[in-house]
């Protein structure tokens, strides 16, 4: 209820600005929200990573804090090669629908994963799939600019940028709130919760992956 009233409140203010930090024009580019939800999805779908699978690991497995924290390291590097492999991708190709759309069904295949294999999940298979999960997420993460830069005017494309960074963020935001309110311990029956809602979040990024431009100007 709370967010509701705030977001009216900003579109109240920043309709009647004259030089609005977020133009309201831009929710009403079909590629720009894409871009937006996609972010915020994708950002989701990390942190849920990033907050749980420690926990899972020292928690529920035993395993020692620092063993835990480098369980993960496969999952840094795998976002860091996803993110480069899929700039290069939209460098030769100019393909970004694609490129969404394969993002979101990594995340869905590796949320349905940790759901399916909740019982009986062992620390070097969490720690593959949470190499699954960063690739995903790497190969997502430029979706989110590029498509909000190409769908806005170019005058507003500084503005653009640093809304899909706010939305990024929040996303972020909320997938802790979430999985600390879904699994307030770790377990078999907190990962099905904690992985449900990735699932969602990778359903919703597969749906605003159609408004994304099938092919822009690399």
């Amino acid at each position: 209820m709370l967010f509701v009233i705030l977001a009216f409140a900003l579109y109240r203010v920043e309709a009647a600005a004259s030089a609005p930090v977020i133009p309201m024009g831009l929710f009403g580019r079909s590629r720009v929200v894409a871009g937006f939800i996609s972010g915020f999805c994708v950002q989701f779908a990390l942190m849920a990573g990033v907050t749980y699978l420690p926990r899972l690991l020292q928690e529920s497995m035993g395993i020692a804090a620092a063993p835990s924290g480098a369980a993960l390291i496969p999952m840094t590097l795998a976002l860091m090669l996803g993110s480069n492999v899929s700039g290069a991708l939209f460098r030769k190709s100019g393909r970004l629908r694609a490129i969404a759309l394969t993002s979101s069904f990594v995340i869905f295949a590796v949320a349905a994963a940790f759901i399916v294999r909740a019982q009986s999940l062992t620390a070097p298979l969490v720690t593959l799939l949470a190499a699954a999960l960063g690739l995903g997420v790497g190969v997502g993460m430029p979706v989110s600019n590029l498509s909000v830069q190409t769908g806005a005017d170019a005058r507003d494309a500084g503005r653009a940028t640093s809304t899909a960074m706010f939305f990024r963020g929040f996303g972020g935001t909320v997938s802790t709130a979430v999985c600390g309110m879904l699994a307030p311990a770790a377990s078999p029956a907190g990962t099905t919760w904690v992985f449900c809602a990735v699932l969602v979040s990778a359903v919703v990024g597969l749906a605003v992956s159609i408004p994304i431009a099938r092919r822009i100007s690399s």
